[in-house]
């Protein structure tokens, strides 16, 4: 009898463990999924250039313990990041709560935007895991991300945008292998994940300069003052503090003291000046310079010359060559 007792208490403990197992919970239960992502990092961008910034970043997804009778389906959800969005746009945050556009993209085109959500803008990726010869417990996949040109007005300084919570949810569900896809819309997760990244960009003040050529042109005697001016254009990142100064020539003394040479070594004296009336001679020292502030858009300055009355040398072509040195 006591034999017997055994043998039943060891058979009721043994079958109830079956039932569970074959009607219990989903035996998505016994998966374990993580993800990580790395930063987007775009960098010191040059937003004078013009042209777009790119960068890229990696997700990587694993899921252990998957049947080999079932698959896992995650859907990688992005929102708008602590930044904001609007108007088809992603932003990073700035000094003084100023803003630089951004976008992330599915496709290294760029043209297909991560999505936030089935009601969105964009389309949502998704992915599948598994156990097989087919799919794989671990998958990586690309977020493609741009800085957008004609920016140029935005200030220096860090900008960037944090993706954790519920800004970041990348969801899972167990599901049998027949009839598998990775079609996001109307899916709904058992689980979710959300790890943690983000989007950051480093703006330098940046600077361009150009320069035209002065030319006093064609002249007889010197016995009457010579006038001609050129221009410089400087084109500074917003808020960027710069000066422009400029050399003595190949043969000067000084911002009053220039000279022209010719081929055969004679000289006409020329000076170079910051205003029309030529009152304020323009030099590389800092009480000469011009000194101004980067708008994130051209800035013509003119630059006065003169060929004051003097003594005629011989004829020939005379020239000088001043080198204009922007500081920012």
């Amino acid at each position: 009898m006591k034999l017997i007792a055994t043998v039943i208490a060891g058979f009721v403990a043994l079958g109830g463990g079956a039932i569970l197992a074959a009607s219990g919970p989903d035996r998505a239960e016994a998966q374990d999924c993580s993800v990580t992502v790395t930063d987007v990092d775009f960098g010191e961008p040059d937003l004078l250039s013009g042209d777009p910034v790119d960068a890229m970043a990696s997700v990587h997804a694993r899921c252990n313990n998957v049947p080999l009778q079932r698959l896992v389906k995650m859907c990688l959800r992005l929102q708008s990041g602590s930044g904001g969005a609007g108007g088809g746009l992603r932003y990073m945050i700035g000094p003084n709560g100023r803003t630089l556009a951004y976008q992330l993209y599915q496709d290294s085109s760029r043209t297909v935007p991560w999505g936030p959500s089935d009601s969105g803008e964009g389309s949502v990726p998704g992915i599948l895991l598994g156990t097989g010869v087919l799919v794989s417990p671990e998958a990586y996949v690309t977020i493609y991300a741009r800085v957008f040109p004609n920016q140029a007005q935005t200030p220096a300084g860090l900008y960037s945008s944090e993706f954790s919570g519920a800004e970041v949810a990348f969801g899972w569900r167990s599901i049998l292998v027949l009839g598998a896809d990775t079609d996001c819309s109307g899916f709904i997760p058992t689980r979710t994940i959300h790890p943690a990244f983000e989007v950051r960009a480093l703006l330098r003040p940046s600077c361009e300069i150009t320069a035209t050529d002065l030319a006093f042109g064609r002249i007889g005697l010197l016995y009457d003052p010579v006038f001609a001016q050129s221009k410089l254009t400087v084109n500074c990142s917003a808020g960027a503090a710069f000066a422009v100064s400029l050399d003595d020539g190949q043969s000067g003394a000084g911002p009053g003291e220039r000279r022209m040479t010719s081929a055969g070594g004679d000289a006409v004296a020329y000076n170079l000046y910051h205003d029309e009336a030529r009152t304020r001679p323009w030099g590389s020292a800092p009480s000469t310079d011009h000194e101004g502030i980067g708008a994130g858009s051209a800035q013509t300055l003119l630059v006065y010359g003169l060929v004051p009355a003097q003594s005629t040398p011989p004829p020939g072509a005379y020239r000088d060559r001043v080198t204009a040195i922007l500081t920012y």
